[in-house]
């Protein structure tokens, strides 16, 4: 027998340490080529931060205009019961 079941086991953790390297290293080369292609000024904290809050203050203006028609429309479809004369 030219292997035990110990060396066996062995060559197979080997093996599967090898292609997880090789994985590895693909993953690096690719996002390597990815970041010469797009090579843009990383955006500043200032920036993102900013640009959530202008997200936000344009949510709340849109909120307040969604309720500003619907209170509109229901002050308009409200029907007042006629006036009765004493």
């Amino acid at each position: 027998m030219l292997f035990s079941s110990e060396t066996l086991l062995l060559w197979i953790a080997v093996g599967i340490a090898v292609v997880f390297l090789g994985l590895l290293v693909y993953d690096f080369v690719r996002r390597r080529k990815h970041r010469r292609r797009h090579r843009g000024e990383p955006e500043s904290l200032r920036a993102k931060l900013l640009k959530r809050l202008r997200r936000a203050q344009a949510f709340k203006g849109d909120l307040e205009q969604i309720l500003q028609e619907r209170s509109r429309r229901n002050q308009r479809d409200r029907r007042e019961p006629p006036k009765t004369r004493p």
